[in-house]
Formats: C-alpha cells, sequence, structure tokens
C-alpha cells in the first residue's frame, strides 16, 4: 500500500514503495554485504556454540552416556539460546538464498537444482497460509 491507502503492485513498489527515492539499484547494491554479514554472523554464532559447548564438557555440565547428550539446566539454557540464534542465521541465508540465485551469486544454476528450488517453493507455499492482507 502506498501513502493514500491504495494497493501498489509488486512491480510498482520501487516507483510508490516507502524507498521509492533510493532507486532501484538499492537492493542489489546491499546483497553483497548481506551476504558478507551473514557470513561472519553464521561463523560467529557457530564459534560461539562450539566454543561454549565445550567449556561445558570441560566442566562436566554437559555429558554424554550412551550417545545421547545430559545437560543441567543453566547448560541446556544456555546452548538452547545458542541455537536458536544459529537457527535464525540459517533462516537469514535461506530468505537471501533466492536474491543470491537471480542475482547471479551462486553462478549458473543447473536445471535439476532450478526444478528441486521450484518443487520446494511450491510445496512450502502450500504449507504456508496466506498473509492477512
Amino acid at each position: 500500500m502506498d501513502a493514500g491507502g491504495a494497493r501498489v503492485a509488486p512491480a510498482d513498489l520501487w516507483r510508490h514503495g516507502p524507498r521509492a527515492s533510493q532507486g532501484p539499484g538499492l537492493l542489489p547494491g546491499q546483497l553483497p554485504w548481506s551476504e558478507r554479514l551473514l557470513d561472519l554472523a553464521l561463523l560467529a554464532v557457530c564459534t560461539a556454540t562450539l566454543v561454549v559447548a565445550l567449556l561445558y564438557v570441560g566442566i562436566g555440565s554437559l555429558r554424554f552416556r550412551r550417545w545421547l547428550p545430559y545437560a543441567n539446566a543453566h547448560a541446556r539454557a544456555h546452548l538452547g539460546v545458542l541455537l536458536a540464534l544459529l537457527a535464525l542465521t540459517l533462516t537469514w541465508g535461506a530468505i537471501l538464498d533466492p536474491a543470491e540465485t537471480v542475482a547471479g551469486l551462486h553462478g549458473t544454476i543447473a536445471r535439476r537444482a532450478l526444478d528441486a528450488r521450484i518443487a520446494a517453493a511450491r510445496s512450502s507455499r502450500a504449507s504456508v497460509p496466506p498473509p492477512p492482507w
């Protein structure tokens, strides 16, 4: 919707949307920076999760018996938060992936990979309810 409350088609968003004055090159220009920021965030979250898990193993708060992890409540909460941050970072990467594919950052894409992505997009669209607007 534009400022007057009228519906705007997605193709017209660059002319009437909130970032119209910044031009259509804004998002393609931000994509390499977003990708770099995602890489750094993923590295930081993975490193923090691994270091914290190793420290908890070292002090005995996280143990493995018969290949099953056992942790006290504090370690479980701390690792749960870190794993949730890892999930959010991976979700951010999944959100950026279609834009990276369109921009050509993944190189040429094979037909089979494209078919798999289209099928996954259709199945995820079928499982998600439509937005309220």
